[in-house]
């Protein structure tokens, strides 16, 4: 195979292991932050599922994307902080569930509550489902959805 073509490997682990679960999780969800999908290992096949829910609304939106629009995706989305980040990482179906919350500029001021669900093999990410809830609300940081640890 001709080099100059290869993906670039992007892991910082290579195991199954807790830890490398969440090291690889966090790359995925610090780039969503950074706008920056350069560090992010994704799996060859990777997909995501975006499930958009709207409170007192019966309507839910879902999309599902390749590796070329989850990079494009993380290039365009204009997080402005996350807040109230709880990581639960289960080693024995290799995946790490994140609950969150972020302000968005996207369609004026609001907060998004979100949880990921990040599928990791062998330092790389092979599944994402992502469930993102807005609500209109100024951008500053909302109250902890759940006590501070």
């Amino acid at each position: 195979m001709d080099s100059t073509n290869a993906t670039p490997d992007r892991r910082v682990c290579a195991d199954n292991s807790r830890e490398c679960l969440e090291r690889t999780a966090m790359l995925y969800l610090d780039g969503l932050l950074a706008a920056d999908d350069s560090r992010v290992p994704f799996a060859p096949g990777v997909r995501r599922t975006h499930t958009l829910a709207i409170p007192r609304s019966s309507r839910e939106d879902r999309e599902v994307h390749t590796e070329a629009q989850i990079r494009a995706s993380m290039r365009e989305e204009k997080l402005l902080f996350r807040h109230g980040l709880r990581v639960f990482v289960d080693t024995a179906q290799r995946q790490v569930i994140a609950f969150w919350r972020t302000g968005t500029e996207l369609a004026g001021a609001r907060w998004v509550s979100c949880v990921n669900r990040i599928h990791v093999t062998d330092g790389c990410i092979d599944e994402i489902e992502v469930i993102s809830i807005p609500r209109d609300s100024p951008p500053e940081f909302p109250s902890a959805p759940w006590p501070e640890a």
